[in-house]
């Protein structure tokens, strides 16, 4: 069963994600429960996402780390990108192979690298920023923006040969 935020029943789990009400109340709910011995969870490690004006909204990743600086830990466990259960999950459920499949995403660390683990083709949004070296591969298609990835369909131009 679920347990609310704040509730005083026991819970064996404290799942965190994306949440645009986090407070000082919610931070320390989270944190008495993991002081118990809880396990913690994020739907995916996320630090910010681009917003629309250029700005980093926090995303989930940004809590994890605010709830793990009090608590003192390091351990969390991730299920969603680039955790490919949630990928074989929505394949599995479509029938449809990964090869014909493509994710798109602005982040590089969870998107594409959750397509690519997946066996997907891949389109990174850049923002005009230069892809990590780090991940030993690259993204199929690269676009500078939604707008550029918008005018490839609108045209119906070919992302992948």
């Amino acid at each position: 069963s679920l347990t609310p935020v704040g509730s005083k029943d026991h819970c064996d789990v404290v799942v965190v994600g994306r949440d645009p009400f986090f407070t000082y109340e919610r931070l320390h709910d989270c944190t008495r429960s993991l002081t118990e011995g809880v396990k913690l969870v994020a739907v995916n490690p996320d630090l910010y996402h681009p917003g629309e004006d250029g700005s980093k909204v926090p995303e989930t990743g940004a809590l994890i780390s605010a709830i793990l600086a009090v608590t003192g830990g390091s351990d969390f466990e991730s299920v969603g990108k680039p955790c490919i259960y949630s990928f074989n999950k929505i394949l599995e459920q479509s029938a449809v192979a990964p090869e014909s499949c493509i994710m798109i995403g602005d982040n590089p660390y969870t998107d594409i690298q959750g397509g690519y683990l997946a066996g997907m083709r891949t389109v990174w949004i850049s923002h005009g920023q230069p892809f990590p070296l780090n991940l030993g591969f690259k993204p199929d298609v690269t676009v500078s923006s939604i707008g550029e990835l918008v005018h490839y369909f609108l045209l119906e131009e070919v992302l992948f040969l």
